[in-house]
């Protein structure tokens, strides 16, 4: 359980710490331009993103299960 509690914790604090950031709102262009880099086109921007979220919630999903696997065998308390 106190794993947990340690990312409940993290996942509050880091909604609390986005709340308090004020900055200036970039406009589109700004942010085109400071993402990508100079040859890239869109549809390979759009390639790259979706196998970085497909990565990304592969691991996710085998960490939930390890995690789950960790507390049932009880290595984990």
């Amino acid at each position: 359980m106190k794993f947990f509690e340690l990312a409940a914790n993290l996942e509050i604090s880091k909604r609390k710490s986005s709340k308090t950031m004020t900055t200036d709102k970039p406009n589109s262009q700004n942010i085109a331009a400071t993402n990508s880099p100079s040859g890239e086109s869109k549809k390979e921007l759009n390639q790259k993103t979706s196998l970085e979220f497909s990565v990304s919630l592969v691991l996710g999903v085998l960490f939930i299960i390890l995690a789950a696997a960790t507390a049932y065998f009880g290595l984990v308390r």
